[in-house]
């Protein structure tokens, strides 16, 4: 699967191939974007496709909240075991806690939103 990968910029064959993925979305993103209208909030009343805002918030803050703690706690290197690190991350995650996980729940919605 690394002989996919179109961008090089490592010597890491799986960097290279993310690297590739991620610029095949911005590019379908981009076209997607130029070729058709996006509706959303107040103004996606005929929206092909709707989530909830609550769902919606709590997806986009997802990957922040997982991956944050995954490379810190779980791989984290040398630095991760050090006080000044841990507090830093003890905000981060009380933030992103709040933000991606109680706030959604808080968001009064419009009916039919």
């Amino acid at each position: 699967p690394y002989s996919l990968a179109v961008f090089r910029p490592s010597a890491c064959p799986h960097f290279n191939l993310v690297c590739t993925w991620a610029a095949l979305l911005v590019v379908v993103c981009a076209i997607t974007e130029c070729t058709s209208s996006t509706e959303y909030g107040k103004f996606g009343h005929d929206a092909k496709f709707a989530v909830n805002p609550r769902l919606g918030w709590w997806l986009m803050e997802l990957p922040v909240t997982v991956t944050f703690l995954y490379f810190f706690f779980v791989r984290g290197g040398s630095q991760s075991r050090n006080l000044v690190p841990r507090v830093m991350a003890t905000v981060m995650v009380v933030h992103y806690s709040y933000r991606g996980w109680i706030f959604p729940y808080l968001v009064r919605a419009a009916p039919g939103a």
